[in-house]
């Protein structure tokens, strides 16, 4: 049933586990599975419980931004988060 359902997009797997499982049952590549698990439904959900407020702030700012984000802004925050982004910690 649960697969059923993730397969229909009427459920989102959680764990990274069982896409990595999916994607080895039907010969994908993971990171394939992972961004039409991502696509499906409205949304992502972030867990804001990491005990680190600067991140949990930066996290509802990006939210709250995220249509708005220019292409040259969206460039750079894939840039850091590849680790590719050259300015210090």
């Amino acid at each position: 049933m649960y697969v059923s359902q993730i397969e229909r997009g009427k459920r989102r797997p959680r764990k990274k586990e069982t896409l990595a499982a999916i994607a080895q049952a039907y010969g994908l590549a993971f990171e394939e599975v992972e961004e039409l698990s991502l696509r499906s439904g409205d949304g992502v959900e972030l867990k804001l419980s990491s005990g680190d407020a600067e991140r949990d702030a930066l996290a509802v700012a990006l939210a709250r931004s995220w249509r708005d984000l220019s292409p040259t802004q969206i460039a750079d925050l894939r840039r850091v988060m590849e680790g590719t982004d050259d300015a210090a910690d």
